[in-house]
């Protein structure tokens, strides 16, 4: 597996998980509670992860050598970040101390749209956008 494979695979891991724990069931109780991320359904999945890709691959497009190097320096934070950044919540790439790094990565991350999990009548978990 290539390095930058293993990369985007630790951040897509990570995002995943953030998922998981940012998102509440029908009562308001954190979804990780009672579920793991092996409940999420298989295309939901593939479906964040594959998110994830794209946007590692924009800053690897953007030859912004500093955002290259914040994601190899913790692939998992990127993957937290990115979830965080997206659905608006109160921490994410801005609130990191990476001054106009942090924005640039906001403003990217911001152009995935918001990402939720619900629990189906069969007690799996999907992704809806």
């Amino acid at each position: 597996m290539s390095y930058i494979k293993m990369i985007m695979n630790e951040a897509a891991g990570a995002a995943l998980e953030t998922l998981l724990w940012s998102e509440t069931g029908e009562h308001g109780d954190p979804l990780d509670d009672e579920f793991s991320v092996s409940d999420i359904d298989d295309a939901g999945a593939d479906e964040v992860a594959d998110d994830v890709y794209a946007f590692i691959d924009m800053i690897i497009d953007s030859d912004n050598y500093g955002a290259w190097e914040h994601v190899k320096r913790d692939p998992a934070q990127i993957g937290h970040d990115f979830i965080l950044t997206r659905n608006g919540h109160g921490a994410g790439f801005w609130d990191r101390g990476l001054g106009q790094l942090g924005d640039v990565l906001t403003e990217w991350a911001k152009t995935f749209g918001t990402v939720g999990l619900y629990v189906g009548d069969d007690e799996i978990l999907y992704v809806h956008n």
